[in-house]
């Protein structure tokens, strides 16, 4: 038997076309016969949700820091509050756009949500039928796995200075 660890955006979703090509669920379903299959993403627990009939052995979610073995949760390394609170000052501070992504939600600023995850063509892929993407002032006290910030290149010299402050 074998452990097979599998990506989704690039590896199962074909990008290009919009979906799981069949050949690839024809593929991922003989695998599943005779070895033990996991998702490795840099997605949250419920963006990983494919649309895919398979069942998978595990699931290794935002970036490493959220880990399940048949349905329960091995790892948990999520942000501290006072972190969370560092991250969402020095945004402000070198107006940033961030997004922080907890299991069942993420939440974003509008410069993020407008700018990386608001192409209707991603909608499909990205998420589950349920809503996932929240305005950042949505934001309650959910465990936060990982955070990404954007700006434009006019912004680079105040991101490279929250860069070095976030370290």
């Amino acid at each position: 038997m074998k452990y097979i660890f599998l990506d989704v955006d690039g590896t199962i979703i074909d990008h290009f076309k919009k979906e799981i090509p069949p050949k690839t669920i024809e593929t991922i379903k003989e695998l599943r016969k005779n070895n033990r299959l996991f998702i490795a993403s840099g997605r949250a627990k419920d963006a990983t949700k494919i649309g895919l009939d398979v069942e998978f052995d595990g699931l290794i979610a935002s970036l490493g820091a959220d880990i399940y073995y048949k349905d329960e949760e091995i790892y948990d390394k999520s942000f501290t509050e006072a972190e969370i609170i560092k991250i969402k000052d020095l945004a402000s501070k070198y107006q940033i756009g961030i997004s922080f992504e907890c299991r069942h939600k993420g939440f974003g600023s509008e410069i993020l949500l407008n700018r990386v995850y608001g192409r209707k063509a991603n909608t499909k892929l990205f998420q589950s039928k349920e809503k996932y993407w929240y305005r950042f002032d949505e934001y309650t006290d959910e465990k936060v796995y990982k955070f990404m910030a954007e700006t434009t290149i006019e912004n680079k010299i105040a991101y490279d200075l929250f860069l070095k402050e976030i370290k």
